[in-house]
């Protein structure tokens, strides 16, 4: 498996906030010395990193956001803080329009994915960095009692990335079923990575709209809005009474 973290500075919070910078870093979750490709010196692989300015009239024709409050919080960031998003406008590295950064982004990928094999490539934000205090806290990790007992009935298994499908088991049991039910949380991030997982795999999936959960109700609803244009060839939405009366008849 082939990991890579991205991150973006933007000019706003919201999803169409526009992009100043872009960079991305690639490294192996089963390294015993240190995550990132080095070179034999030591020194940090080049080609395992990405890195690019936005040139911002491009966000701009295209009515990306920008946010009177972000502004504000980066003033007060640190000269330094403030330098790095300038520290590659200049002649040879010049600001990238948005549609050329991303196409370059994606092929710093395949590129970076050929000279290492072909893994598969998992994408990952700074979501453990940002939540190391939960990751490290044991009690926080543990099963709830309701689950506890249900544990000694059905297999459970922990898992490190968004999508359920990468646990070899899961893998394995989905490909001798004739379909997958899913259920869970959080709606928009690893209940609809396992479905995107499942459905690349070619698994028929039956999602229960009632049984799984978002962060608030808009998102849970953006979800099924967008699984809607895959069902019903690849999978149906249905609450949790309509698949049991399916299962009994």
């Amino acid at each position: 498996m082939l990991d890579i973290t991205l991150d973006f500075e933007t000019c706003s919070l919201c999803p169409t906030a526009a992009v100043m910078s872009i960079g991305a870093v690639a490294w192996r979750r089963d390294s015993e010395k240190t995550p990132f490709y080095n070179l034999k010196d030591g020194a940090q692989d080049p080609s395992s990193v990405f890195s690019c300015h936005i040139d911002l009239r491009s966000m701009f024709v295209n009515n990306f956001t920008f946010d009177g409050k972000t502004a504000e919080w980066w003033g007060t960031k640190s000269d330094k803080a403030k330098a790095s998003l300038l520290s590659n406008d200049s002649y040879e590295l010049p600001c990238r329009p948005i549609e050329v950064a991303v196409k370059d982004l994606f092929g710093w990928m395949e590129d970076f994915k050929t000279e290492q094999g072909n893994q598969d490539v998992c994408l990952w934000a700074n979501y453990n960095i940002e939540n190391s205090d939960v990751n490290s806290d044991k009690w926080l990790n543990e099963l709830v009692d309701d689950f506890k007992e249900l544990q000694k009935k059905y297999k459970c298994y922990s898992k490190s990335v968004y999508s359920s499908y990468s646990i070899e088991q899961i893998r394995k049991a989905a490909s001798d079923a004739s379909c997958v039910v899913v259920t869970g949380v959080v709606a928009e991030c690893c209940v609809l990575s396992t479905v995107m997982s499942l459905i690349d795999a070619g698994v028929y999936v039956i999602y229960l709209k009632d049984a799984v959960a978002g962060v608030n109700n808009e998102t849970e609803e953006a979800t099924i809005k967008v699984l809607e244009g895959l069902a019903p060839l690849h999978l149906s939405i249905m609450t949790t009474e309509e698949y049991l009366q399916i299962k009994s008849n």
